[in-house]
């Protein structure tokens, strides 16, 4: 929907609908219409978000095959070709043995979690934890050294 990815590249430049409506010289109503659908912008308009935005008309539009890029998507390819070849080699190297982790994980039928589900620590399951050790692992929160 053109609304929401209105929305989606305005937050990515960090602009909020009063900043974007000012470069583009309409209000901010204007531009929360656009966001929820109840209006579209004209052809020029559409140009100057795009500009403002820089983002292609195409990213308004229908993703027309699989290889449609988000935002994000679209700054990591853009940072990846400015890389020296050595750069471009180990992103590379990364990424295939990331791939390679991941696909032998899913064959083995290991569920993945999403990395917002994980906790960096959970209490003890194996012994019987006492309040003294609770406190004692604040008294190391707190300490100098973390």
């Amino acid at each position: 929907m053109f609304g929401d990815k209105l929305k989606e590249a305005r937050k990515a430049m960090k602009l909020n609908q009063v900043e974007l409506g000012n470069r583009l010289g309409v209000g901010n109503t204007t531009i929360s219409n656009w966001e929820k659908g109840i209006a579209k912008p004209d052809i020029d308009t559409l140009e100057k978000i795009c500009s403002t935005l820089t983002v292609s008309p195409n990213y308004f539009f229908k993703k027309l095959d699989s290889l449609a890029m988000t935002l994000k998507e679209q700054d990591l390819l853009k940072k990846y070709r400015e890389l020296s070849s050595t750069g471009r080699e180990m992103v590379d190297m990364v990424l295939d043995k990331e791939y390679e982790r991941f696909a032998n994980s899913n064959k083995a039928g290991v569920t993945l979690f999403p990395q917002a589900e994980l906790s960096a620590a959970h209490e003890r399951t194996d012994i019987t934890i006492t309040d003294d050790m609770r406190e004692f692992d604040d008294d190391i929160m707190d300490g100098d050294d973390f």
